[in-house]
């Protein structure tokens, strides 16, 4: 399952393959780094920790940040079975390669936890989803924020909701929008119905974060998967000047349904002086029932957006899966080009 998470910053790509076998050691895991050179990514370098454990699905998620990259393995079983961690690494510019730095792990782990479920990175920020953490209840989820002061990570705040429930999936994708707000899927909450999946919103207010809003379909239907991906776009054209985030929020549901089928959907949020305001609801005309479209997000700073439908079939290959690419968003999210598709 070569990359079944990745993530690009720069000339840098990061391609893994979290389910890999490593000799008679099953679903280790392994990640690959690319490098951009003459208009071509060629492979620079793999990596995987010493002495991991069978199982451990290092490269379960991936997030690269300049030249910080951080790479979960759900499976670690330091402290406890299946308690998960987060590897740091660092590009050395003398040794020019990718070294190991720091080795991250919640403060309250515990087994079966799935630290690391998600990542992200940006700056001296890293965010790490905890889907079977504790919160509020039991098993309904966390997510841990690290700072880094003088080159150490340390972990500043656990983020969970106070209406959690057990196996809601509070921290299944977690996403960094700016140093001010942090977006938590948890797509099986109750939204408007019962597992129609739910985002919650986090705003550093001075130096605690606070949950601003949850956001979900008020049309949504059970299983609708509501916040099972995140992407975003980290600008507009329009200069900020209150404070809220500059940018557009994208939301995958994989499970909605369209004319009775369940085709899946891709939501787009903007912040306004009013609240969180959501603009299109993107379903892709082709999409066919079970195409699972919203699956997987990416987007650029232009506007460009790419949806993975993992089951999409193609010509004669059933399930084989898509990308589509939308090239530009217009009016601030209200409309958007239409899409290329992608497939092997």
């Amino acid at each position: 399952l070569t990359g079944m998470s990745s993530a690009i910053s720069g000339g840098w790509a990061v391609v893994a393959s979290p389910q890999k076998d490593n000799g008679n050691r099953r679903k280790v895991g392994g990640v690959t780094f690319y490098r951009l050179t003459e208009g071509r990514w060629k492979i620079f370098q793999e990596v995987l920790p010493s002495g991991i454990s069978q199982l451990a699905n290092f490269g379960m998620s991936v997030a690269i940040d300049g030249s910080t990259a951080v790479i979960s393995a759900i499976g670690d079983h330091q402290g406890a079975l299946f308690s998960g961690a987060v590897y740091v690494y660092n590009y050395n510019f003398l040794q020019e390669s990718w070294t190991l730095t720091a080795k991250l792990k919640a403060s309250d782990f515990s087994i079966g936890n799935r630290y690391g479920q998600s990542v992200d990175i940006l700056g001296d920020m890293i965010v790490v989803g905890s889907c079977n953490a504790d919160g509020i209840a039991t098993k309904s989820g966390a997510a841990y924020v690290y700072r880094r002061i003088e080159n150490e990570w340390t972990e500043r705040s656990k983020l969970f909701t106070l209406e959690g429930l057990s196996n809601d999936y509070f921290g299944h994708h977690v996403k960094i929008l700016n140093e001010n707000y942090i977006p938590i899927g948890s797509y099986n909450t109750d939204g408007e119905e019962e597992r129609s999946g739910v985002v919650h919103i986090f705003k550093k207010v001075e130096d605690t974060w606070v949950e601003q809003v949850k956001l979900f379909d008020t049309e949504g239907e059970s299983s609708d998967l509501f916040g099972y991906s995140l992407a975003f776009v980290p600008e507009r054209k329009e200069i900020n000047r209150d404070g809220r985030f500059p940018g557009i929020l994208f939301i995958g549901a994989p499970g909605v349904m369209n004319e009775n089928k369940k085709t899946g959907a891709v939501y787009l949020y903007i912040e306004e002086s009013s609240g969180w305001k959501q603009g299109l609801k993107l379903i892709e005309p082709e999409s066919d029932h079970n195409d699972h479209f919203g699956v997987s997000l990416a987007a650029n700073k232009k506007g460009a957006l790419f949806v993975g439908a993992s089951r999409t079939n193609n010509e004669e290959n059933r399930n084989s899966g898509a990308v589509y690419f939308y090239q530009s968003l217009f009016g601030d999210g209200t409309a958007i080009s239409p899409s290329i598709k992608l497939s092997s």
